[in-house]
């Protein structure tokens, strides 16, 4: 994947990378310097800060310490991060900037370009053997029994379309996937939208003002939706703690042990836990922390009777 990755055009934002982002033109430097909206740039600072647990630490090295909790320690988290291009300052330290460059990336490129990228992440550019898809299979399907890896993902190798030494190369691989799983599910499996495309769509239906550098991702300003406020969370908690609020946890995008957690630390209190988690999320999905978004969480959450508190 590194291959893919280091052809991105990097010489933008290389210059803001010993700038702070105490500056109050920071975000929006990065922004120009990208073709990201500011708010996009926005969301992917405060996921930057997650994974280098700092507020102001602008780089991101790998071998420092483990993972933040938010993160799985594992090998594939990893090795994915370590694809991601590095400095030319320093080859050990990954910018902010690069960061941002490969979220974009990832956001925009075509279906195939993504499966080159899952091929070439798999073994480097090497071709793909059963062992490694036995590796993969043992990391995706964790009750999975030892006797049975082994013949999967031989079956595997072969409904991919592998060749008389068992392998697979690129072209394989890649045509090998799209013949096996609908277009539909492959897109959903390799989708990845640094603003969710809901409310993408929801804000590039709001009329803008004429810009004079067009930017196809201008019309992303939030100025003018109206947030969620404290006091509609707080009315949302009471009322959802009396029904399946773990639901609405988990179609907000927590996980189940960030429920249990903070479950443990407002004493088993379901009203003080939502609450938290409501906040939690208002507090990182910042200007995208909307009405509308929170309407469309408690109706996947079927607790389409609390939504006319947002009204």
């Amino acid at each position: 994947m590194g291959a893919i990755l280091n052809q991105l055009s990097y010489t933008e934002v290389d210059t803001l990378e010993n700038t702070s982002p105490d500056r109050g033109d920071w975000l929006t430097n990065h922004a120009d310097a990208t073709g990201l909206a500011t708010v996009e740039v926005e969301r992917l600072w405060r996921r930057f800060r997650q994974i280098t647990e700092s507020d102001d630490e602008t780089i991101l090295y790998l071998n420092d310490k483990p993972l933040p909790k938010e993160l799985p320690n594992d090998i594939f988290v990893r090795n994915f991060l370590q694809h991601f291009p590095r400095s030319k300052l320093d080859h050990e330290a990954i910018p902010f900037g690069h960061f941002i460059m490969v979220m974009f990336w990832l956001d925009g490129a075509s279906l195939d370009a993504k499966l080159v990228g899952v091929f070439l992440y798999l073994n480097n550019g090497g071709p793909i053997t059963a062992p490694m898809i036995a590796v993969l299979l043992r990391y995706l399907y964790t009750d999975i029994k030892d006797s049975e890896i082994k013949p999967l993902s031989i079956q595997c190798m072969k409904q991919l379309g592998s060749n008389e030494k068992g392998e697979l190369n690129q072209k394989q691989f890649v045509e090998g996937v799209k013949r096996l799983i609908p277009r539909d599910e492959l897109e959903e499996i390799l989708g990845f939208n640094i603003i969710p495309a809901k409310l993408l769509d929801e804000v590039n239906r709001l009329p803008s003002p004429q810009l004079s550098v067009p930017n196809p991702r201008s019309k992303l300003n939030f100025h003018d939706y109206d947030l969620v406020s404290n006091d509609e969370l707080q009315k949302i908690s009471l009322q959802a703690s009396r029904k399946n609020w773990p639901r609405l946890a988990y179609t907000l995008g927590f996980l189940e042990y960030d429920v249990e957690a903070y479950q443990e630390l407002k004493n088993y209190d379901s009203e003080a836990t939502i609450y938290a988690l409501l906040q939690i999320w208002r507090e990182e999905e910042g200007d995208t922390a909307t009405k509308q978004r929170l309407r469309e969480a408690l109706s996947e959450s079927e607790l389409d009777e609390l939504i006319p508190i947002l009204n």
